[in-house]
């Protein structure tokens, strides 16, 4: 309908907008899509989309503001700062002297994400088990209906591989599985992984090697010492296997799972117990990842990656401290 309005100065007329359907609805942003039907008398100023979580939104609400509509014909806004898996209202507007201008009311959804997972370093590796570890950062805006880790001899493995199912979960946090029936001293990828309406978020790819059967059981400390050319590197046997351990020490690189074909310490026969290592040879400034090994006669274990930075030449190592309201970190003594 056009509205006329007589004024002293002679009659002007409303300008007019038609709302269509939202399209291109993502989980935070979509198109709205309108029509300028009529430009009014004096002409439109100001046009564009409203939209809210409540029923016929307004100009007080979000808004676009696409200018002066030079004539009449089909327009689309973006539509921003959306909320994920929620419903909002949308309308078309048109301004000019006479006021502003409503279309009719659409309504639609935003769709959700898959979950934000990380994965976290395998532990508890045996020959044939170990232990899986990650966390759902965020459920994707919608309810997590699995989770579970999965792996493969192949990088980056998704739930068509081998998996563990734990189920739906409303907790947002750390979980573990146990990962079962792998082959003894066998490299693995794994990724965590939780899944909604939206689909599977996975982590990042971790790999791990299986023991040999009967090979040594070896954990890794944190080193400790660490300075820029040298640093301690710290282990436990915690079972020697099936036969006496003839080599054990650290392995470290420049890249994770180092091996014994890398930098290495060799100390001789050991048994179960801690033990230390001095790591030399190192860059200054460098990153550096370090695994305590043993082997005996039926193979060569790995403990855990620790991860160690070599200190630049000249540096020392500090505390960080509270200051009043503030953290400062403090060089040594």
């Amino acid at each position: 309908a056009t509205y006329i309005y007589t004024y002293e100065s002679g009659s002007y007329a409303a300008p007019s907008s038609t709302t269509q359907a939202v399209s291109a609805i993502a989980a935070t942003t979509a198109t709205g899509n309108g029509n300028v039907t009529a430009l009014g008398a004096p002409a439109a100023t100001q046009h564009g989309h409203v939209w809210a979580t409540h029923p016929n939104p307004t100009t007080s609400d979000s808004k676009t503001t696409n200018g002066v509509p030079s004539a009449t014909g089909a327009y689309t806004s973006s539509l921003t700062g959306l909320v994920q898996s929620t419903l909002y209202y949308v309308r078309a507007y048109i301004t000019n002297l006479v006021g502003t201008f409503y279309g009719a009311q659409v309504s639609f959804t935003t769709s959700g994400s898959t979950p934000a997972v990380t994965t976290d370093l395998v532990t508890e590796i045996a020959t044939t088990t170990a232990l899986g570890n990650g966390s759902i950062d965020n459920n994707g805006g919608t309810a997590v209906t699995e989770h579970g880790v999965c792996w493969s001899t192949s990088a980056n493995p998704t739930i068509a591989d081998s998996k563990t199912t734990d189920g739906a979960t409303d907790v947002i946090g750390g979980f573990f599985s146990l990962i079962t029936g792998l082959t003894a001293a066998t490299l693995y990828h794994v990724r965590a992984y939780a899944t909604n309406t939206s689909g599977t978020g996975y982590g990042a790819d971790v790999t791990f090697t299986s023991f040999a059967a009967g090979a040594p059981i070896v954990t890794t400390e944190a080193a400790t010492s660490v300075q820029p050319t040298t640093a301690i590197g710290n282990g436990t046997i915690v079972d020697i296997g099936g036969s006496a351990v003839t080599e054990h020490g650290h392995c470290w690189g420049t890249s994770t799972n180092p091996t014994t074909a890398d930098s290495k310490t060799t100390k001789g026969a050991g048994s179960a117990g801690a033990f230390t290592s001095v790591i030399t040879g190192l860059t200054a400034g460098t990153v550096y990842y370090a695994r305590a090994y043993a082997t005996n006669s039926y193979g060569t274990a790995y403990g855990n990656n620790v991860e160690m930075h070599s200190l630049l030449a000249g540096e020392t190592l500090g505390n960080l401290v509270v200051l009043g309201e503030h953290l400062a970190y403090t060089t040594a003594a």
